[in-house]
């Protein structure tokens, strides 16, 4: 469901309003969680178009097709918690999770290095950390080096065509998805989550310890931050 309504709000946010398909999106956004299972017929009822004219919208927006939009609605949604929160325990816990993330000198300093060495990076995460996925593209653009993200939910074609002289960054709070994960064992591939026990790949980079009420996003950004102020330091200097 989630990368669902990232996409129709990127959509809606980057399109004049008054054009069709921002429409046929914020209708579809309003109707969407009130649905169960409902047919491509339903679906542009709700969005007051054709069945023509809403298969033509979701290829337009990136959802591809129906079929594919039904896949990802039937995708288990992530849990936001809501119950026992309290302003200073979840400003303790952004606080105990930045204190524990991977952030030596050794651990930074080698990943910047082997990002500037890879031929192409790729960060691999959900559309829910686009946001500060976006903020450290924007930043390492302008240190000139491209970075390449794409969803755990897809972009496999594009994994498919990577090389050991590339780089591919999982971020996976949980580290549970090994489904998604690319076992091409030729390319590097560095795990950056909150579970130490977590499988493949082999490389791992512990990243806070918690997301109870979204803490988690505080460690990364954080840990981010000191990825990118290395990266900078190290070719300012010469890599």
């Amino acid at each position: 469901m989630e990368v669902i309504l990232i996409t129709l709000l990127q959509y809606i946010r980057e399109n004049d309003e008054d054009a069709t398909n921002v429409q046929i999106a914020v209708a579809l956004i309003k109707h969407l969680m009130h649905l169960k299972e409902p047919t491509l017929n339903e679906l542009a009822e709700c969005c007051h178009c054709s069945p023509s004219t809403f298969s033509r919208f979701l290829k337009t927006v990136g959802l591809k097709n129906y079929r594919r939009l039904m896949l990802l609605l039937s995708q288990p949604q992530l849990v936001y918690h809501n119950e026992g929160f309290d302003a200073r325990t979840y400003q303790s816990l952004c606080i105990e999770n930045i204190s524990h993330v991977d952030d030596d000198d050794k651990t930074i300093r080698q990943l910047a290095l082997s990002i500037f060495q890879a031929e192409r990076v790729v960060f691999v995460t959900f559309p829910t950390h686009y946001a500060l996925t976006l903020d450290f593209q924007c930043k390492m653009l302008l240190e000139d080096k491209y970075i390449e993200i794409l969803s755990l939910n897809n972009g496999m074609r594009i994994l498919d065509s990577l090389t050991p002289r590339d780089l591919i960054l999982y971020l996976t709070f949980s580290g549970k998805e090994h489904s998604f994960f690319h076992l091409n064992h030729n390319v590097p591939s560095i795990l950056i989550t909150q579970n130490a026990e977590a499988g493949s790949p082999a490389k791992r980079i512990i990243c806070g310890t918690s997301n109870q009420y979204g803490e988690g996003k505080y460690a990364l950004l954080y840990f981010l931050d000191c990825l990118y102020q290395s990266y900078h330091n190290l070719k300012d200097v010469g890599f």
